[in-house]
């Protein structure tokens, strides 16, 4: 029971890191299924470029305690954009936005709670 109350919270930080590393991944190397929102919402391709870079670089930061918070909220704000667009164009496709950034959220919360990080 104590290796479950010690490892839970670290699920707050390590799934979402994981989705967006894949996420990002799948953005850089172009895969049409995650390129295509950009299109519709009019931005250019190197838009989804940089957004691929950033969740790469945002997942790497959740697992370090002294860029967690900063990467939890630079996500936060990408998710975001994805709910908006999910609600405005494929409205059954936002829950698992929706659950990331209530993941975003708890790792925030936790990591405040740490006091490894003060902001």
């Amino acid at each position: 029971m104590d290796a479950i109350k010690k490892c839970a919270p670290a699920l707050l930080y390590i799934l979402p890191a994981l989705a967006f590393l894949g996420a990002g991944a799948a953005k850089i190397s172009g895969v049409p299924e995650v390129i295509k929102p950009f299109a519709i919402l009019g931005l250019p391709p190197a838009f989804g470029l940089l957004i691929g870079i950033c969740e790469i670089a945002g997942s790497i930061g959740l697992l370090m305690e002294r860029t967690r918070i900063l990467a939890a909220i630079g996500l936060s704000l990408i998710m975001l954009g994805a709910v908006y667009y999910h609600l405005a164009y494929e409205m059954p496709s936002a829950v698992p936005a929706i659950i990331l950034l209530i993941f975003l959220a708890g790792s925030i919360w936790r990591a405040r709670k740490s006091k490894a990080v003060p902001i």
